[in-house]
């Protein structure tokens, strides 16, 4: 036995626990089993979930719930599990037992929050993040889940700060870098998300996450071969995400030779005001500029090259599904 453990341990007997105290008093020795039984349970629900075993998590919560009817966490273990299943009611429920049992602990009611978010309400989850702060707000946990609110509310700006407060609290958090490295994406910031999923993938260099945030970045910043492989990756270690398999198939069809030149050309327009209109004016700009210097010549290859290359873009997406289906994509 280790010096450092002060506790039972989850494979401890209860006789050697130090329940034997409780020897006269059956009562308190039953409640004491109880407690164990349910903690085990506890512990043993939430390595269900990290192997992908959320129905086995949901009955092994559910027994910890019956052994420890006024534990919260049984009942986030139930929450947790019921969202995995897809069953946002009963995670609801779950979670609001949770936090009934737990009005002062940060993480029942950060849980709370939570599972508010992922259902849509986005105006009681902040509720419930915000007081879960006020209970704690040295949680990282929290202040990214409510980075994650607010992002998805629409204000980036206050994201961006939630996001980097989250990671004073934990700088060494991959997690948190993830979130950061999408927050700039969606504020356009591409310089900064990209070294913000560098370092995720630092930190975390075998997740799923990781790969998933550098593919993304990689496609968005005009190096699609080396984001199909990173989000190939991605979708070998977490099979079940359908995002990540969606990403890898846009990032294959993008590294189709006959696709490249539609997906620079759609990087390029990104960049300029007015996307594709603008990259219209321009092009006529630079060919009546080439014309008034007197490169007439010029001006007219010019400007018949572009019609070309906009002939080749209204083509080119049946081309590439056509090649598509000739050479599937390889996972």
């Amino acid at each position: 036995m280790s010096g450092g453990s002060s506790g039972p341990r989850a494979d401890d007997d209860p006789e050697d626990a130090g329940y034997d105290a409780f020897s006269h008093d059956d009562e308190a020795r039953d409640g004491a089993v109880a407690s164990t039984s349910g903690n085990r349970a506890v512990a043993a629900a939430f390595d269900a979930l990290r192997i992908g075993r959320a129905d086995l998590a949901l009955d092994l919560a559910r027994r910890a719930a019956a052994a420890l009817p006024r534990d919260p966490l049984a009942r986030i273990a139930i929450s947790a599990a019921m969202l995995e299943l897809g069953d946002k009611d009963g995670a609801l429920a779950a979670a609001k037992d949770a936090a009934a049992l737990g009005p002062e602990s940060a993480t029942a009611v950060g849980f709370l929050g939570y599972v508010q978010f992922r259902r849509g309400s986005l105006h009681d989850a902040e509720a419930s993040l915000l007081e879960a702060l006020r209970l704690d707000a040295s949680a990282p946990e929290l202040w990214r889940r409510y980075a994650e609110v607010v992002r998805v509310a629409g204000d980036l700006r206050k994201a961006e700060r939630l996001a980097r407060r989250a990671l004073e609290l934990a700088p060494d958090s991959a997690e948190g870098q993830v979130l950061l490295s999408e927050v700039l994406a969606e504020r356009s910031k591409l310089r900064p998300a990209v070294a913000a999923a560098e370092e995720a993938m630092r930190l975390a260099p075998n997740d799923e996450e990781s790969h998933a945030v550098m593919g993304r970045r990689f496609l968005q910043t005009g190096r699609p071969f080396r984001a199909r492989v990173l989000l190939r990756e991605a979708a070998r270690l977490e099979p079940e995400d359908r995002s990540n398999i969606e990403h890898f198939l846009l990032a294959d069809r993008s590294c189709r030779p006959v696709a490249l030149p539609q997906y620079y050309g759609a990087l390029l327009a990104e960049k300029i005001p007015g996307g594709f209109i603008g990259l219209w004016i321009g092009a006529l700009g630079v060919s009546f500029a080439l014309k008034a210097a007197g490169q007439g010549v010029l001006s007219g290859r010019f400007l018949t090259a572009y019609m070309i290359y906009c002939i080749y873009t209204w083509v080119a997406g049946p081309l590439t599904t056509f090649w598509i289906k000739i050479f599937p994509p390889k996972f």
